[in-house]
């Protein structure tokens, strides 16, 4: 199976600011063991475009 057949490339985009801390999801934020996840403490140092998920998304 390739990765392609189960899932898609996005290339929508925001910039880091209009997001809020509770919608940045960061690999950091990822709990183990399909747990969930936490919110996010800080927003990206530098400014620019961050990737915008899907809606129906869930970390």
């Amino acid at each position: 199976m390739k990765l392609k057949d189960i899932c898609e490339q996005v290339n929508d985009r925001i910039s880091s600011d209009n997001i809020a801390l509770a919608d940045y999801v960061t690999t950091d934020c990822i709990l183990q063991n399909k747990t969930g996840r936490m919110i996010a403490t800080n927003l990206p140092p530098q400014h620019g475009n961050q990737v915008l998920p899907k809606s129906g998304n869930n970390a």
